[in-house]
């Protein structure tokens, strides 16, 4: 469960399960909601009407608490005229939260957590396990967003579960693409959905990400031009599954070879290698020259956003690993 505050105290809170985050403003509170989708948002009494004010201006759910010092019967009524979900002294505050959601699931799950390889399929498993894929290129106009993107929308359609993108690339699309589906534009908008795909702006921080990626199975990190953004390689080799986008063309794939062995201090036996529009016998001969790490050519597919049968065939091999497997289909056995 998470909560927003603003303009209070944060204590010690009864419930472990609680995530709570302080916001310093308006517009910090205002940006914090669009991203972490709180249970309840925690005010001040002070702050209280402008908040109301606000939410109904941008028509965002009000499950608004209000914490006064002043806690009579009518004031309860006033506040709750003006929108509040809530209305909590500010002495025990707390613990009437606790009370109020008492009933709501733990963001994790209270048994231990077994140790195994990020690659294991544990779809099964009753905790939420997030796999994290980084999509990164070797040179600028590779075309990390166009496969993220396929990326993100095969993984909601094969698995059926929630999937996140995150723009963290240095030339931001994800502002003109919310326009493109959704009709006008939402600068201020962190977040959007599209076939239940969650988009994140490069307006959200890595830090307000992490916050909300166990909400997701699957975060896809288009993480844009590798060479050109040193901040984003670390994202790229932490990933579960590293996913290098180069090139098919002759002059540019000692590109792929020459990145490989730049971070050949680290394992890449995880690592994806993407060669969209390739000749086979370029597929073939960089599979040869990067022996364990797989090698894939991703076939022409102008809208990322469409079903291809040949584009998901590939998509399944590259990320093989962190796939539910299929089972087995079972045959009736006749005398």
């Amino acid at each position: 469960m998470r909560i927003l505050t603003y303009d209070v105290e944060n204590k010690d809170l009864s419930m472990p399960h609680i995530e709570i985050q302080s916001c310093e403003s308006i517009n910090d509170l205002i940006q914090n909601y669009m991203i972490f989708n709180p249970s309840v948002v925690v005010v001040s009494d002070n702050a209280a009407s402008e908040v109301l004010e606000k939410f109904r201006s941008l028509k965002f759910q009000m499950n608004i608490a209000v914490i006064t010092q002043n806690n009579d019967t009518r004031n309860i009524r006033s506040w709750i005229s003006e929108g509040a979900a809530h209305v909590w002294s500010e002495l025990n505050w707390m613990d009437e939260l606790s009370e109020e959601f008492s009933q709501v699931k733990p963001l994790f799950s209270d048994e231990p957590v077994k140790e195994v390889s990020p690659l294991v399929d544990t779809f099964n498993s009753p905790s939420l396990v997030s796999y994290v894929i980084g999509v990164g290129g070797i040179y600028e106009g590779a075309g990390t967003t166009h496969t993220s993107i396929m990326i993100a929308n095969y993984l909601s359609r094969a698995t059926k579960t929630p999937v996140a993108i995150w723009e963290a690339g240095h030339k931001p699309c994800f502002h003109f693409l919310d326009y493109l589906k959704n009709g006008q534009f939402h600068q201020s908008r962190p977040r959007f959905e599209l076939k239940n795909v969650t988009f994140f702006k490069e307006t959200t921080s890595y830090q307000q990400l992490r916050s909300v990626a166990n909400d997701f199975r699957f975060v896809v990190l288009d993480l844009g031009c590798l060479d050109q953004h040193k901040e984003n390689t670390e994202l790229f080799l932490d990933s579960d599954i590293p996913i290098l986008v180069g090139s098919g063309s002759e002059w540019r794939m000692k590109e792929i070879m020459q990145f490989c062995q730049l971070h050949n201090k680290v394992a890449q036996d995880r690592w994806r290698i993407t060669m969209p529009l390739a000749r086979d016998e370029a597929v073939e001969e960089m599979g040869e020259a990067l022996r364990g790490r797989p090698v894939f050519n991703i076939p022409f597919h102008s809208d990322p956003f469409d079903v291809q049968d040949d584009t998901d065939q590939v998509l399944e091999g590259v990320l093989s690993p962190i796939l539910p497997k299929r089972k087995r289909r079972r045959f009736m056995n006749f005398l």
